[in-house]
């Protein structure tokens, strides 16, 4: 969107392993400051098949692994998986066709869940098999690695997973009462295609 603020150095890139700093004035009453450090950046040790053959049941394991290199700085990760196209699914086949994308089926899942194309969880790990369940939709989908510091890292739990904002885990200081994070990850994708199961 066009809300908030953006270096207009578009051909500046953050550098790994460094610590930025930011300084906020607001009306020249308020000032907050925060600081981090980049995390270091990794690579794939073994990326997806460009193709993959989503099962005729959850209950089978997957035979899919995605294995990426560990960080010297971090212990935890994100993993993001996004569908690109819900709309169009046949064009993308190696012989094109006209059909449309579908969502997959999962019993614990809402009729809202659909409407949010992306999936965001916390890895303890460098590894990871294929999770079928938590896919929502067919087609091309981009996989991402994160590696967050550690302001980064909390804002996520603290917005992920306990849906609120607690002023005490913020990275932020000011001098008035205000809270907030500044922080920084390194993310790295590819993408996959997962090919519908049987109808």
């Amino acid at each position: 969107g066009k809300s908030g603020y953006y270096y207009p150095d578009t051909t500046y890139l953050i550098r790994k392993n460094t610590k930025y700093d930011i300084y906020i004035s607001i009306n020249d009453t308020v000032s907050i400051t925060g600081t981090t450090t980049t995390p270091d950046s990794t690579y794939w040790i073994q990326k997806l098949k460009d193709t993959l053959q989503y099962p005729d049941s959850l209950k089978l394991p997957s035979t899919d692994t995605l294995i990426w290199n560990k960080s010297a700085v971090s212990q935890m990760y994100l993993i993001s998986v996004t569908c690109l196209d819900t709309l169009n699914y046949g064009m993308y086949l190696t012989n094109p066709t006209s059909e449309l994308n579908r969502r997959t089926y999962s019993p614990r899942r809402n009729e809202n869940s659909y409407r949010e194309t992306s999936v965001i969880s916390l890895m303890p790990s460098t590894k990871t098999s294929v999770v079928w369940h938590i896919l929502k939709w067919f087609g091309l989908h981009d996989i991402g690695i994160w590696i967050p510091d550690a302001n980064y890292l909390r804002w996520f739990q603290q917005t992920a997973q306990m849906s609120v904002l607690d002023p005490r885990f913020s990275s932020v200081q000011g001098n008035t009462n205000c809270y907030g994070f500044f922080g920084s990850a390194f993310a790295m994708r590819d993408t996959t295609f997962v090919l519908k199961n049987q109808p």
